[in-house]
């Protein structure tokens, strides 16, 4: 296994919107109720002038929510101010965003919000980032721990992201089984997508190339198919013992499901945040042993600080479970975890202030979450990349209907061919 070490190599990625296209992939199912109501109040000993963030995804959205994400802002703010705020200043929520896929929303919501004196943004993610990321680079305003699901997002002079998104979690899916012993593996992936499609072959190419696994080649279908009965026959060749695969939204399921079914010996992986609930849900036993690349360390990994310190902050936020502890939903809190080690000891928390010392980010350590996060080197990360922080994959697998860390603390490193 290749783990995390440094900054990022300078390779190149042809990111060509794969994350746009499989966005219905990062949902948990739930619907915006699940960001488990408004945020309480901050203490009454936080006298500070309270320091003003927003957060835009795509709440509520045809076919998508990423609320999960909400939640975990909203979490990382109450625990926040509950140990004292920024130096007693509270983190104050000033604006909630719903992309809606729709960049005119999008805009519209990002404008008022800097209209407003947000200093910040923490856990951005949204298919509608064409429509507000030039307002945010603009107003030269952080945006910290943004998700890029695009390479408008990717190629942001204001993002700081912790990962590389769902790209780099493509990138990782030949790491993840070749750690898992497989030694000859192929690709199962919508091909009819235009250049997401494209896109997607190009970061398994890659994906083969630095893990050294013999590659058996990627086998397409056509978006929207239920039926992978001769799609998994072609995959799953003689010699085969491993399948990199991923279709969005329900059809998942039914993927997984047909190469169990045709070749249960071979192991499967697949993109995290392809396996939402309602997939797990679908799968039932069946998902046990499933191989999953995560761009977090999971909730169930309580050797790692970070993670212990995310699951108290949950509890106490939303202690009725609403809010899946997710990818998106641990973005979400470190991004302000992330916004607390970095603002503290500042004279005074402005937009300019905590933007230089963003940029001057190096080795920050949010509890072994992620690998140490420094300044992005936007001219030296993979294009379409240009935002990370990091790119350190988490392999997990799946048991019970949760994911685990194969290697707990553990990182593989993607580009690291």
């Amino acid at each position: 296994m290749k783990t995390q070490a440094g900054k990022i190599p300078a390779r190149k990625l042809l990111v060509c919107c794969i994350a746009a296209t499989l966005l219905v992939g990062c949902s948990s199912g739930d619907d915006a109720s699940s960001t488990s109501g408004d945020i309480k109040a901050p203490p009454a000993e936080l006298t500070g002038e309270p320091v003003k963030v927003a957060h835009i995804s795509d709440i509520e959205a045809e076919g998508v929510t990423q609320a999960d994400a909400l939640g975990g802002v909203k979490a990382g703010i109450e625990a926040v101010n509950d140990n004292g705020g920024i130096d007693g200043h509270p983190i104050e929520l000033t604006a909630v965003c719903n992309g809606e896929r729709n960049p005119n929303a999008a805009r519209a919501c990002i404008r008022k919000a800097i209209d407003d004196g947000v200093v910040a943004f923490v856990g951005n993610m949204s298919s509608a980032d064409d429509g507000y990321v030039p307002l945010i680079d603009q107003a030269g305003v952080a945006s910290i721990g943004a998700i890029p699901l695009s390479p408008v997002t990717g190629a942001s002079t204001s993002a700081f992201c912790f990962n590389g998104g769902l790209a780099a979690a493509i990138v990782g899916l030949a790491g993840a089984l070749e750690q898992a012993g497989a030694t000859k593996i192929s690709f199962i992936y919508p091909g009819n997508v235009g250049a997401a499609s494209a896109g997607m072959e190009e970061a398994y190419a890659y994906s083969v190339e630095s893990s050294g696994v013999e590659d058996a080649g990627a086998v397409g279908f056509n978006l929207g198919e239920t039926q992978f009965d001769a799609v998994v026959a072609t995959a799953a060749a003689e010699g085969v013992d491993g399948i990199a695969l991923l279709s969005p939204g329900e059809p998942e399921a039914a993927l997984i499901r047909a190469v169990k079914q045709y070749a249960p010996d071979v192991k499967i992986a697949t993109p995290n945040s392809l396996l939402t609930p309602s997939v797990l849900d679908a799968l039932g036993a069946t998902a046990d042993d499933v191989l999953a690349v995560a761009i977090t360390q999971p909730s169930t990994a309580t050797e790692v600080p970070g993670i212990v310190e995310f699951n108290e902050a949950m509890d106490a936020h939303d202690p009725d479970g609403n809010v899946a502890r997710n990818d998106l939903a641990i973005n979400g809190w470190a991004s302000v975890r992330a916004l607390q080690e970095i603002a503290a000891g500042l004279p005074e928390i402005t937009r300019e202030s905590l933007f230089t010392a963003m940029e001057s980010v190096e080795d920050l350590d949010l509890g072994g979450i992620f690998p140490p996060l420094s300044a992005p080197d936007r001219g030296a990360n993979p294009e379409g990349l240009e935002c990370a922080m990091a790119i350190g994959n988490v392999s997990v697998t799946v048991k019970d209907g949760q994911t685990y860390a194969v290697e707990p603390g553990q990182f593989l490193e993607p580009f690291a061919g």
